[in-house]
């Protein structure tokens, strides 16, 4: 089992993001509910590249929250240890005051020649406390990507309209695809996300002066996407997802959201099976034509803005 510590500004997407990294396209199907903005999900698979997702922990025992010493004295920590050093991190997510070194003390009374290293430890043990179960595991990865500094003002190329880079690597990974393609590419953020997520990106946009924009900030970041100008409505090419934010607002274009919907699926179909679209409006199953909704997120912009993010497949 593993514990997922989530983004909780946007939780619902953060769950979603952190079941597509344990369980790869099909995702939707498990329906594990967030309890306090963690998750635990039955996977082995080790996570990587997450944009709404803190810690991941592998978890060693969950137990009631009065249990939590006895359940760290009956762990081998000997056996889980060894020789290496380690520190031991408390997540308190209840409103009771409990101190981190009650807990780390019992595991250090139960090793022979315990090696504490509080800056660079070789092994990190978590102790996560709900208000419903507490769980005590191994953190197996940590998000330290500077999200705030790749912010759209902070680019070369500013576009007012760009999304969050923690969001815009969210909805990348929701694809489950090693290569994507953004036919509505703007100044790149998304682009931006799946090249630092490893991942074979392309895009397109109609307007040449916004190429131009994704190509300069997609190089400050050594990162060197298949770029071209191009209607997505008449060219789409072949990729394991496409992956948008459609035009909308007073800082981009007008247009007409629906018709331009129905013309980009059309054509999408010949290209991929998969799709992750951003749009600002809420869309009936019946404007995606022939592809799927597998899920349907919600995002809160500002007052004025709540983003639909739709999850589709043909």
């Amino acid at each position: 089992m593993q514990l997922y510590i989530l983004n909780q500004k946007y939780l619902d997407i953060a769950a979603a993001e952190s079941k597509a990294s344990a369980f790869g396209w099909g995702w939707w199907e498990h329906k594990e509910l967030p309890i306090d903005g963690t998750l635990l999900l039955n996977t082995r698979k080790r996570p990587a590249h997450l944009g709404l997702v803190r810690r991941v922990i592998k978890v060693l025992a969950s137990c009631a929250q009065g249990n939590v010493r006895t359940t760290l004295a009956d762990l081998q920590w000997e056996r889980i240890i060894g020789k290496r050093s380690f520190k031991v991190v408390l997540t308190n997510l209840t409103p009771a005051r409990i101190p981190e070194r009650e807990f780390a003390s019992v595991i250090w009374h139960r090793l022979q020649s315990p090696r504490v290293n509080l800056d660079k430890p070789e092994i990190v043990i978590q102790i996560v406390l709900t208000t419903t179960v507490a769980h005590v595991g191994i953190v197996l990865w940590e998000n330290t990507e500077d999200f705030e500094s790749r912010r759209a003002h902070l680019r070369p190329e500013i576009h007012p309209s760009s999304m969050h880079p923690a969001l815009a690597r969210a909805i990348v990974n929701l694809s489950c695809s090693p290569s994507v393609h953004d036919p509505f590419c703007g100044s790149g953020g998304l682009l931006i996300e799946a090249g630092l997520a490893h991942k074979r990106a392309s895009g397109a946009d109609i307007n040449v002066a916004m190429i131009a924009r994704t190509r300069a900030n997609c190089r400050a970041y050594h990162l060197h996407p298949t770029l071209r100008v191009a209607d997505a409505t008449h060219w789409v090419p072949r990729s394991g997802a496409v992956i948008a934010d459609l035009p909308y607002g007073r800082n981009t274009a007008p247009v007409a959201l629906g018709t331009l919907l129905d013309a980009f699926l059309i054509r999408a179909t010949q290209s991929t099976r998969r799709a992750v679209l951003g749009l600002p409006h809420e869309m009936t199953v019946s404007q995606f034509g022939s592809w799927r909704v597998r899920a349907h997120l919600t995002v809160y912009i500002h007052k004025s803005m709540t983003k639909h993010l739709y999850v589709l497949e043909r």
